[in-house]
């Protein structure tokens, strides 16, 4: 063959050798085994599903007030000739107890005026009685034989004589009444068990009727007004008439264990709190002051406290920690929904996704009621990609 003709079927010659060679290599290849991958298997704590009655507790904020508050003015001008040693910032008074002492040197003698001024107004009534009675007999003896009016005849019975000097004995009474009332008014009590937030008076003091000498509150039931979310209010005692309110335990910090005070929810208030649109109770402490040993302290006024409001019974609900409570979201045509759910361990060892219902919520724990089933293995711990239907085994339970 000539050369030129084998240099043109080399190529061709080329190609089909290696043709060749391919599909000898392809028909005689090694096929790999194919291995069993092993399902991954997630370990989780549980915590098995007990339903229980529990009384919720509903934690708000407050500061102490005084029930009763007045500013003392005293009813008489006059000057000050005793003061009580208690009369001093922080002083306390019992009911009836006498602040201070305005001189009544002045008032007795106005007292002794109009004594005089009603013995002669009761002196003329008497008189004007008497005339009276004699008009009346000298009257009769007429026996109807001169015709007269009857304005002639009340004239002649002396009759308007003697309303006018009634009504003299009565305005006389009255004024000595008055300068009576005058005179006990020189001596200011204290109209409540009490204590004194200011004064202002000093002995030899004149004061007037628009004295300020003090201003007191009263000590034997403070106020707390306490804001809470709407929604809290289903769970919360108020006084109908008929049941007393939902219990508070009132706490003011004291760095050494605090203040400690019993009161009870006394009203809901007619409005809303500007800041947060919250409702607002008013928490009654009774008798705030009292101290059961020498180490307790008495409750504050301008206080800042803490409170914590007894509730409503929570029946057949399920405790789990907050922890456990996740975030589900859904959502179709652009609408996302968020619900709350949490993790099942179900009966083949997988995750279970489940809608709960919340009852309440804590800083720490979830109430949820009739979401789940008695026995079940809730999830306590957590998985990293929770996706229905994990394989799952079980670590530890948390009681």
């Amino acid at each position: 063959m000539k050369p030129e003709t084998i240099k043109r079927f080399l190529p061709l010659v080329i190609l089909i050798a290696a043709i060749f060679v391919v599909v000898v290599m392809v028909k005689n290849r090694v096929r790999p085994q194919r291995a069993e991958v092993a399902e991954t298997v997630t370990p989780v704590d549980i915590m098995p599903v007990q339903y229980e009655t529990t009384r919720i507790r509903i934690p708000a904020q407050g500061t102490v007030t005084p029930a009763v508050q007045v500013s003392v003015k005293p009813e008489v001008a006059g000057r000050i000739v005793r003061i009580s040693p208690n009369l001093v910032p922080g002083g306390r008074f019992k009911k009836g107890e006498v602040l201070f002492q305005i001189d009544t040197r002045n008032y007795q003698m106005l007292a002794a005026v109009q004594k005089q001024a009603l013995a002669s107004a009761e002196l003329a009534l008497k008189q004007e009685e008497a005339r009276s009675r004699v008009a009346e007999r000298e009257w009769n003896l007429l026996d109807g034989s001169v015709n007269t009016e009857n304005a002639d005849k009340e004239l002649s019975l002396r009759i308007p004589q003697l309303k006018q000097a009634k009504a003299a004995r009565d305005a006389a009474k009255t004024s000595l009444d008055k300068a009576l009332l005058d005179l006990e008014r020189c001596t200011i009590r204290a109209p409540f068990n009490g204590l004194v937030l200011r004064e202002s008076v000093d002995p030899g003091q004149v004061v007037s009727t628009q004295s300020e000498a003090a201003l007191l509150a009263g000590t034997d039931e403070y106020w707390v007004q306490v804001s809470v979310p709407v929604e809290h209010l289903r769970f919360i005692e108020v006084p109908n008439g008929k049941a007393p309110g939902s219990t508070v335990q009132i706490t003011q910090d004291t760095g050494n264990g605090g203040i400690q005070r019993t009161g009870t929810v006394s009203r809901l208030m007619g409005d809303m709190s500007e800041a947060g649109r919250l409702a607002r109770l008013l928490v009654s402490i009774p008798n705030p002051t009292a101290r059961s040993d020498d180490h307790d302290l008495p409750l504050l006024l301008g206080s800042f406290v803490n409170v914590d409001i007894e509730g409503r019974e929570l029946a057949n609900v399920v405790r789990i920690p907050r922890s456990a409570l996740h975030s589900l979201e859904r959502g179709a045509s652009g609408e996302i929904t968020t619900s709350d759910a949490v993790w099942i361990m179900n009966g083949d060892d997988r995750l279970s996704i489940r809608d709960v219902t919340v009852e309440w919520r804590t800083e720490t724990e979830v109430f949820i009621h009739n979401s789940l089933k008695a026995g079940e293995r809730l999830i306590v711990s957590n998985i990293a990609t929770p996706i229905e239907g994990t394989k799952l085994t079980q670590t530890g339970v948390t009681k």
